[in-house]
Parts: C-alpha cells; structure tokens; sequence
C-alpha cells in the first residue's frame, strides 16, 4: 500500500475517534435520552474530553521531547500518551455513570471504553499492541453487543462494514511497519472483547 494512503488510513480510523463515534452511534439506535439542542452540547463534550484534549497534550509532549515523534512510533514513548488519555476517558466514564444524563448504555459503553484503553497502557509497558486494531475491533465488539437491543439492518451494514475496515487499517499499520501482524490481532481481540461485553448486566 502507498505510505500516503497508508497514513491517510490510520488517521482517518484513529482509535481517539471511537468514544465519539459509538456516542453517536447508541443515539441513532435511540438508546440515550439526550436529544434536542442539548445532545450536540453533549457529544462537543464528550469530543473535548476524548479527541481534543489527548491530541493537545500529544502536541505538548512532542514539544516538551517526551516523543520524538507525532506518530508517536517507539513502544516506550507510549505509555504516557495512553496514561493521559485513560485519565480523560475515565474522568468522562466516571462522570456519565453517576449523573445518568445520557443512559445506562452509553456509561457502561464508555466505562469499557476506558477499561479497553487501561488494558492498552498497561500491556504497552511490555509490548507494541496496535491501538488503531484495539479501536477497530472495538467497534466489531459494539455492533455484536448492539443486536442484543435491536436487529435492525443497519447492525449487519455496521458490523460487516467494521470487519472490511479493520482488514484495511491492518493493510495499512503493516505497510507502515508501525506493528507486527501479532501485535495489531492481539489489540483488535483486546478491543472485541471489550466492547462485546459492555451491556453485560445491563
């Protein structure tokens, strides 16, 4: 694959989209109560804490030399960009479960979320696993626990459409020579997972 294409691709499927993009697609399932004036209030909000400010103090480490690079590609550099942005998604998790403004299934998808990405840093510490694959299986993960509510068409679209995008971000993540094929299976198995069981309970 061309190394433009290649990069296009992995930050197009960046995995700090993810939290934002299941917000959104819970509210097209009607599974949150935020509606109106207010729900675009509440995913600026939710962007903030999960896109706008991991990708500022990514911009400021970079700065400050704590990476070498924006792409952030040495496995040692990592954990503090994946510690900050645990903070960010479990202050955001945290603060939707025990106010309740947007439902059950949006704090619980956002608490596994946050439990995914635990998993990412700590695992980080010892070894290369593929954030972009975690994100993409992630979003796998979402679509199967997403047909316990419903069996509409767009669960299938969405789920088949998941799997063909994870083929091309792994296209994508080798031609870069960003991870091994090991390392992008073992976070997308982390990301499914995750997100597979979030309603458990529920």
């Amino acid at each position: 694959m061309n190394k433009t294409l290649a990069h296009l691709i992995s930050y197009l499927f960046h995995p700090c989209f993810l939290g934002t993009l299941l917000c959104l697609l819970l509210s097209e399932h009607n599974l949150t109560p935020v509606q109106g004036d207010f729900f675009w209030s509440f995913m600026g909000l939710i962007a903030i804490f999960t896109i706008v400010f991991p990708i500022l103090f990514l911009v400021l480490f970079y700065r400050l030399g704590l990476v070498t690079s924006l792409h952030v590609e040495r496995r040692e550099e990592r954990p503090i960009l994946y510690g900050i942005s645990l903070l960010f998604y479990g202050v955001t998790a945290y603060f939707l479960y025990s106010k309740g403004i947007a439902g059950i299934p949006v704090a619980y998808m956002m608490m596994h979320l946050t439990l995914l990405l635990g998993l990412v840093f700590i695992l980080t510490f010892f070894y290369k696993v593929s954030a972009h694959a975690a994100g993409l299986g992630g979003l796998c993960g979402f679509w199967f626990a997403l047909a316990d509510f419903t069996m509409a068409e767009s669960v299938l679209y969405g789920a088949s459409l998941s799997f063909a995008f994870s083929g091309i971000v792994f296209s994508a993540r080798l031609s870069l020579s960003a991870h091994s094929y090991a390392e992008l299976v073992l976070g997308w198995l982390l990301g499914f997972g995750c997100l597979l069981t979030m309603f458990y309970g529920f």
